[in-house]
This record gives structure tokens, sequence and C-alpha cells, in this order.
């Protein structure tokens, strides 16, 4: 394939080279494809990319059966309390080319735009500390970065989600869009995880709904381990986007096909937590639209969009 130019990024002509009419121009590089394709850039749409230490013990978990509560809960699970510490007592700097590293990988494989999470974080200190990290890599790479903030996405030990929905409220998102007017780091949306065992569905709409007024767009955790109405939530609340939605009912499917919410489904997770697939058919027949992630973490380690 061959192509005479781009301006503005519009394709001018195409073609095979010598049937592609090619006025006086010229070219600053001509790429040979070998025969290959040009395809537009993949867009993974959920993704962790910051941590430090390594979860392959708990991989092998997930493979051996162990289901989303057992790895997930971060009392009981001493995999997710070894990331958590890793994250926080790494250093930035360290932190910072390890997920360099990371998106370069993924960018390799064709990912040009991604969102990338906050995670493994039990305190807001290393929270920010991710949120800078984000930041400097959006500035610096050429690719396009929306930076997710996931609030609390770790339960502290002798700690309550409700309390923890106070201290978010009140605490972490007014500091956060003061940190964002003086340029110290650059947040797009907020993300909660609303599920049986995490925030529920009052405390998440009092987290996004304070996070919506901050100018933040929504883009959460919905139905991935049990049906509790969070689909529906996220249609109320006009969310940009809800992920997993393996649980989700054909009410919530309903509530979603009224709004501009995109259903995010992450194949990979589905597949490795052995959870019944959600319903994507009648996701996408109901004219929802539909994204793809790879759902990249510690303990899902897949960069690529195709493989």
């Amino acid at each position: 394939m061959f192509f005479s130019d781009f301006s503005d990024g519009n394709i001018l002509s195409y073609g095979s080279e010598d049937l592609v009419i090619c006025p006086n121009y010229e070219y600053d590089k001509i790429i040979d494809c070998n025969g290959g394709t040009i395809l537009p850039g993949f867009t993974d749409a959920h993704t962790y990319p910051v941590w430090g230490g390594d979860r392959v013990d708990d991989f092998f978990q997930k493979v051996a059966g162990a289901s989303y509560m057992e790895l997930t809960d971060s009392v009981n699970s001493s995999d997710s309390d070894y990331t958590v510490e890793q994250t926080a007592i790494a250093s930035e700097e360290a932190l910072y080319h390890a997920t360099l590293k990371r998106i370069r990988s993924m960018a390799s494989k064709g990912t040009t735009t991604l969102e990338c999470k906050t995670g493994y974080c039990s305190n807001w200190a290393t929270e920010k500390k991710i949120l800078r990290i984000l930041t400097r890599i959006k500035r610096e790479i050429p690719l396009d970065v929306s930076i997710t903030y996931f609030a609390a996405s770790i339960l502290p030990k002798h700690s309550t989600f409700s309390a923890l929905a106070e201290d978010v409220v009140n605490t972490r998102l007014p500091e956060l869009q003061n940190l964002m007017e003086k340029g110290e780091i650059m947040v797009n949306n907020i993300d909660v995880r609303c599920a049986e065992g995490f925030f529920n569905i009052d405390q998440s709409r009092q987290i996004l709904s304070k996070a919506q007024s901050l100018g933040l767009k929504l883009n959460f955790h919905a139905e991935a381990i049990s049906n509790g109405s969070s689909a529906e939530l996220a249609a109320s609340l006009n969310a940009r986007a809800v992920s997993h939605l393996d649980e989700v009912s054909p009410a919530g499917v309903a509530a979603l096909t009224g709004s501009r919410t995109a259903a995010v489904l992450l194949p990979t997770t589905t597949l490795l937590l052995r959870h019944l697939p959600p319903p994507a058919i009648a996701i996408a027949q109901a004219g929802v639209p539909i994204a793809l992630g790879t759902d990249f973490r510690a303990n899902l380690f897949c960069t690529s969009m195709v493989s």
C-alpha cells in the first residue's frame, strides 16, 4: 500500500505506487511497507501501568482458579499487600522508568491511545505519586494518554468504605482539584469500584458526583462480580464509560442504551478469572458503544490488544 501524503491527519491518496496520483511533491520520508497493511492505532481502554514489585504468585493463583474476591481482598491477599507496599516504597523515578518501559511495550504492539488508572495505593500520598508519574508520561511521550484517578482502590486496614468515601469526597478530591489547577498533575477521569464488598451505590454516587462537579469524566467499574445496578447508576450520571459488565442485567443494558455511556469489555480478565462472559451481543444489539481493554496490571501482564 502506498500513501502519497498526510495533511492534517488526512490521507490524500492511496493505492499501488503506479496508480497513485502524485503531484509534484517532495517527500520528507518514504516508508516501504513490504506488502503489509497500515491500520489505525489501537485504543486500550483499561490499564494500570504503574506498580512496584510483581504478582507472579498471584497469577498462578488465578490460573489455579482463585476467585476475584480472593485476589482483590486487600486484607487477605498477601500478593496484593506486597504490590501495594512495593509501590508505596518505590521511588518516583524508579516507578516512572518501569512504567515508561511497559507503555513502550504496548506501543510496540500497536497501541497509540490508552487509559491509565492509578491503583495499588492504600493512601493518598501514593495515589498522588502515581498521578505525578502518569502526568509526566502524558507530557513526554507521543501517545494519547487519558489519566484516571481510581479513587481509594485499596481499603486500608482498620478502615471502612464508608469512611473512605467521606475522605475521598472531603479531602482527596478537593486537593486533587488544587493540584490540577497548579499544573502539578493532569487527570481526565474518575473511577470507583462499585460492587458488593467495595463501594456501594450510594457511596459511589457520592464520589462520582463530587468528581463530576470538578470537571472529571466518569469511567468506573460496574457489574464485575455481581449485579448491583451500577450500570443504571452510570446511565443516570451520563458516565463516559463503565468497565467489566460481566454480571450486567437486561435492565442495566436497557439503561445504557438510552445513555451515551460506553461499555468497556475486558475479555482477558473474563477468561483468566473464569467468569461468565458479559452479554456482549446483547450490549451491541442494544446500540451501546463497545470499547476493549487489556486490563494490563501487575497480575495480568497483557500488553497487546491482538494477542
